[in-house]
């Protein structure tokens, strides 16, 4: 999207939520300058991320409560055996029958046999092991269509289920580690520059290995290694980018704008807040998407 464009929606952002443009900025360049020092001009990260979206089937990953429901109703829709699947447990087999001599022997065992058997202490239960855990892969690997996107804090959840998105939007305020990983697996990395997670740039970006590319949503202008493609949060600007390049369909898993994950019940005024601002934000993404008017936008979920 053109900035000219988009900077009518990101004034009002700015003015809605008393952001400030000034540290918007200063973000971008503090990221724009650490490419510059790994010479990371962004070209070739731009290129691939345009080659693995343009005319391609899209899918996009929130990071909703609903996220693994959602995954297992995405396998089943494709016929596809999940990584997540246990294999089948074989038929127990049934113990040969004895000829009844031997029955008999066995019913004659000494008294004192029982006796000991009585005596012995009982043997503890052994805890069940927990199953391994899954080495996540591409999801052409498994059979699965189209690139997959995962919005910051969904990567999570889709490497607990054996699964690595070719994409990460981020702002890294969501499971870093994990993106850490899948950016070593070889997933690209869009990461995000905005006023509030100037730190978590400076302690985060020099860790990722591989290809990485950055985005800002105030003016790209003088920056040639950080981009504006529209968008919000990192669920909207995954499907600004998605747009962007021309995804010839673009499926939206795991979207839920009516209200944020729940946290927990134990309920204190920081996290009502919070969650009132992550509702805030859900709201400003609905409507951003909306704006798109992207006919090849579909909601893969039960709404």
């Amino acid at each position: 999207m053109e900035y000219e464009k988009w900077e009518r929606f990101y004034l009002e952002i700015l003015n809605f939520f008393e952001y400030s443009q000034e540290e918007d900025e200063r973000s971008a360049k503090i990221l724009s300058n650490m490419f510059k020092e790994k010479d990371n001009d962004g070209t070739e990260v731009f290129n691939e991320i345009k080659a693995s979206i343009s005319e391609r089937e899209v899918f996009i990953f929130g990071a909703s409560p609903t996220l693994k429901k959602d995954l297992r109703r995405l396998f089943k829709r494709y016929n596809v055996k999940p990584p997540w699947a246990q294999p089948e447990k074989k038929p127990e087999e049934k113990p040969e029958e004895k000829p009844a001599e031997e029955e008999a022997k066995e019913e004659e065992a000494p008294a004192e046999e029982e006796a000991k058997e009585e005596e012995a202490p009982a043997e503890e239960e052994k805890p069940e092991e927990e199953p391994e855990p899954l080495e996540p892969k591409f999801p052409q690997d498994l059979g699965m269509p189209g690139t997959w996107i995962a919005a910051d804090a969904a990567t999570e959840t889709l490497m607990e289920m054996g699964l690595l998105p070719h994409i990460i939007v981020t702002d890294l305020d969501g499971g870093v580690e994990k993106q850490l990983e899948a950016a070593a697996a070889g997933t690209i990395i869009v990461v995000h520059a905005h006023g509030d997670n100037i730190k978590a740039i400076e302690d985060y970006v020099p860790k990722f290995e591989g290809k990485i590319m950055g985005t800002t949503q105030g003016s790209p202008f003088g920056l040639t290694n950080v981009q504006n493609f529209g968008g919000f949060t990192d669920g909207d600007r995954a499907v600004f980018i998605a747009d962007e390049f021309s995804a010839s369909k673009i499926n939206l898993v795991a979207f839920n704008f009516r209200e944020p994950a729940r946290k927990g019940e134990d309920r204190d005024e920081e996290v009502d807040e919070a969650e009132e601002m992550k509702a805030k934000k859900l709201s400003w993404a609905s409507v951003l998407i909306a704006m798109l008017e992207n006919k090849n936008i579909t909601y893969l979920d039960e709404r």
